[in-house]
């Protein structure tokens, strides 16, 4: 149909169509409605119940306190247990299914692809569905697996709080063993240990004392190696006086010898003196002289003394070395003996906190499984399952739903009614139509004939809408006749004018 037909002519085309056409429309509408209620009337319905259920984690199972918090694994992980065959073999043994002309059916597989299990999220909300055909084995097949889920719930916590019990007080016997043998450990070697009160003072008093040995054992060692060196190699007639001297000697000693000395001194410059003024026979020089000469010999009868006191001070220095290195050699063994039972103290004394802490550990847990087992037994599970809707059979079945199914069905006869006219009256699709009235006017002018296109080589265009195609191209071109006899005609009346 080309484009420069008015919009009423095409319009018409399709209305005369259906009206000539009408009962076949309203034959298709009639039995599409026909069949669509057969359907409803004979199809089994499907009801589904449904019940919200609240499942939360209490944790009652580990300190007997409860920990309301929402989790999306927890709650996924519950609903998969729900769906579990072994709770709806459970649920079966409750409920058994009704009887069914099938006898290879699965139960357990049958329950399992009508049962639906969906966490709703942000909750600690489950929604459990159930289709059947019988409303109230829905519900009651719902009411079942919900008991039987909360009966697997009880004996597995109920079987685990058991050897949780078991596992706790075998761990609290050991540790209590354990930390006796320990405190028995720690008695004797307080009782063996040479350290009195804390062991902390005991070792720096051990450490003090060591020291000062140490400090005196030093001082005795260079006095010994000073006398030993000056002593050792040389005879009595080879030390010199003045060296005597310097060398610290007792009191009564050193003061003799430093007498002497300073008294021959002073006689030796009463000679010289007296050798200025008197001849060498005068006797008073003679006497002079002679006092010189004992006083010598004193002299060196105190060096003698001196160098053997210093000789027999020397052999002191020894065994006070020798004493001081024994000292020395037991305090620092006594020190090593002190520190190793310093040593194992503190590992008993840290073994011993950590055994105790673990104890304790022990106790408190096994406190609360005592206390999360007694609420199981008053009936109090770790998992609570609060179900928040009634158990009521539905009434209005999911499918299938009358009113919509019905309107669905009209419209489905309509569009069969509708595609069947069309292709009886020959007529084209509006697309169809649209692309023709394109072609036409490409194909020619207002001047000039349009000429017929070439429909065969469109692979779009069904052949059924040819013949109708060239009928509606002829009307054109009489329309185009017309039209130019009118123009011709007008022209000489124009001229003439």
């Amino acid at each position: 149909m080309p484009s420069n037909l008015p919009e009423t002519t095409r319009g018409n085309l399709y209305l005369k169509a259906f009206w000539r056409r009408r009962w076949l429309m309203i034959g298709c509408v009639g039995a599409t409605l026909l069949l669509g209620g057969a359907y409803v009337r004979l199809v089994e319905p499907a009801y589904e119940a449904q019940v919200r259920v609240v499942i939360q984690d209490r944790g009652l199972a580990l300190d007997g306190q409860s920990s309301k918090t929402y989790d999306k694994e927890f709650l996924s992980t519950q609903a998969e247990i729900i769906r579990s065959p072994l709770i709806i073999e459970l649920a079966l043994r409750d409920t058994p299914p009704p009887e069914t002309t099938e006898p290879d059916d699965d139960p357990v597989g049958t329950v399992h692809e009508c049962l639906r299990v969906s966490p709703l999220a942000g909750a600690d909300i489950v929604m459990v569905s159930f289709q059947h055909a019988d409303p109230n084995h829905a519900t009651d097949r719902i009411r079942s697996i919900l008991q039987s889920y909360q009966q697997h719930l009880n004996e597995t916590e109920q079987v685990a709080a058991g050897e949780t019990l078991e596992l706790l007080a075998r761990r609290e016997k050991e540790l209590r063993g354990e930390l006796e043998s320990l405190q028995q450990q720690y008695i004797r070697l307080r009782a063996e240990s040479p350290l009195l009160g804390d062991a902390r003072d005991a070792i720096s008093v051990e450490t003090t004392t060591l020291k000062d040995l140490s400090d005196r054992l030093a001082d005795v060692r260079a006095r010994h190696t000073l006398l030993a060196a000056s002593l050792g190699s040389v005879s009595d007639a080879e030390i010199s006086l003045e060296w005597v001297l310097t060398q610290p000697l007792g009191n009564t000693l050193s003061h003799n010898l430093r007498a002497v000395y300073q008294q021959l001194v002073e006689a030796r410059a009463n000679v010289r003196e007296l050798q200025n003024v008197y001849g060498p026979l005068h006797p008073e020089f003679q006497l002079t002289t002679n006092r010189v000469a004992l006083l010598e010999e004193e002299l060196r009868q105190q060096q003698a003394a001196a160098i053997a006191g210093l000789r027999q001070q020397l052999d002191v220095l020894i065994a006070e070395e020798q004493a001081l290195e024994g000292q020395d050699t037991f305090e620092r063994s006594r020190l090593k003996q002190v520190d190793r039972y310093l040593l194992e103290e503190q590992q008993l004394q840290a073994n011993l906190l950590r055994i105790e802490r673990q104890h304790t550990t022990a106790l408190a847990s096994l406190e609360g499984v005592h206390l999360a087992d007694q609420a199981l037994a008053d009936g109090r599970a770790s998992i609570l399952v609060q179900i928040l809707d009634d158990f009521v059979a539905p009434v209005d079945p999911i499918w299938p739903q009358p009113i919509p199914f019905m309107a669905l069905s009209g419209l489905l006869g309509l569009f069969l009614s509708t595609v069947a006219i069309l292709f009886i009256e020959r007529l084209p699709l509006p697309g169809v139509l649209q692309a023709t009235n394109h072609r036409d006017q490409t194909a020619g002018t207002d001047e000039g004939p349009v000429t017929q296109p070439s429909l065969a080589s469109d692979e779009s265009l069904q052949e059924s809408f040819t013949d109708q195609i060239r009928e509606l191209q002829e009307m054109i071109r009489q329309a185009r006749r017309k039209e130019t006899v009118d123009s011709s005609a007008k022209a000489p009346a124009n001229s003439s004018t």
